[in-house]
């Protein structure tokens, strides 16, 4: 009988668009209130992140002079280890960004970072308040693997990462004038993945785009290497039945991928396997690999870092060197959205109906 390591359908709209690596450290901010502001702006349309929106760093930083400083006044409740925490939002996204991204990063790569946590987070606060709850007297945790990362640093340590958070306050990624479910990954090895391909349901933001300049990113391409024994191990804890005799050479047949580089299935031993399930089995950095074998060995070559859905944090850092700013890059991952104040001036913080 075999045991899956991964469900098959997984529930994709909830839990699976935290970034699978921990990259920076965060601090603790604050903002003060003000009028307010929506800013829109059309979808991206253009075929490669090196033409998607403006060249100039402006909308971003005239948006926080007059918009509401919204994140101050709005609280979240953060399960973190056993304890929930009760912090203003503004603290938890800089901590947030911290977990997620490096503080060398361009600064409106860590702005468009900042923008889809606080989206995140929104999206998490409107489930709670709408009856669905995923942590009992909690909105969010702090494990990346199931929410975002969210790390304790003194006040005063890396203050990037609080004028992230500060200059794109109240900024949402938006779809229908709600959050939309703002996926995101490290490193997506040239092309962006759908959330069809990958989760199983079709959410319109949440296509295959460009994503060039990444190849500097560390681990952007990695190999991972394996005895026949350790391989054999593996793959019969969850699937005794696969055949895994003769030549290791024939143990790999009729791979499936998505345009953009995926392994949605493959056959090993003569069982099925989707990509995901190879990559939770041996630690891969990605699910866009290739598979060489010899008499001793499976190594797994493997380009790209996490599920590949929506921004891409390096391809955000290339979009951000080339000129772009933090609203472009938002708009170019999330295809079809606008970058708006949230919730807009007139109407009940979320985050108060939910208390």
């Amino acid at each position: 009988m075999r045991r899956t390591v991964f469900t098959g359908a997984l529930v994709w709209t909830l839990s699976l668009f935290a970034v699978f690596i921990v990259y920076g450290r965060g601090i603790e901010t604050s903002s003060v209130p003000a009028s307010a502001v929506t800013t829109t702006t059309a979808a991206v349309t253009t075929s490669s992140a090196t033409s998607a929106g403006s060249t100039t760093t402006a909308s971003t930083t005239a948006a926080v002079t007059t918009a509401a400083a919204k994140d101050a006044g709005t609280t979240i409740r953060v399960l973190r280890g056993d304890t929930v925490e009760t912090m203003p939002l503004d603290a938890y996204l800089s901590r947030v960004v911290a977990g997620e991204m490096p503080a060398d990063f361009p600064q409106e790569a860590l702005r468009a970072q900042a923008i889809a946590a606080r989206t995140m987070a929104y999206y998490r606060i409107n489930q709670r308040a709408d009856g669905q709850e995923r942590h009992e007297n909690a909105d969010v945790c702090d494990d990346p693997s199931h929410c975002s990362a969210c790390v304790d640093w003194a006040d005063d340590a890396l203050a990037v990462y609080a004028e992230a958070v500060q200059a794109t306050d109240g900024l949402c990624a938006l779809w229908e004038s709600q959050p939309i479910v703002a996926a995101f990954h490290a490193v997506s090895g040239g092309r962006t993945e759908s959330s069809a391909d990958i989760w199983g349901g079709e959410l319109a933001y949440l296509v295959c785009v460009d994503s060039p300049g990444e190849e500097d990113a560390p681990r952007y391409r990695e190999s991972f290497t394996f005895t026949l024994d350790e391989f054999r191990r593996r793959i019969h804890a969850v699937t005794p039945e696969a055949n895994l005799t003769g030549h290791p050479s024939g143990w790999f047949k009729n791979s499936t991928r998505t345009d953009s580089g995926t392994i949605l299935q493959v056959y090993v031993g003569g069982e099925t396997f989707k990509g995901a399930e190879l990559r939770g089995l041996f630690g891969l950095t990605s699910a866009d690999f290739t598979v060489a074998a010899d008499d001793n060995t499976v190594t797994f070559t493997c380009t790209g870092y996490g599920h590949g859905v929506g921004l891409s944090q390096y391809g955000a850092r290339a979009m951000a060197l080339s000129g772009h700013d933090a609203e472009a890059i938002i708009r170019w991952y999330y295809q079809g959205t606008t970058v708006g104040t949230y919730p807009p001036a007139d109407r009940e913080r979320v985050s108060d109906r939910a208390s």
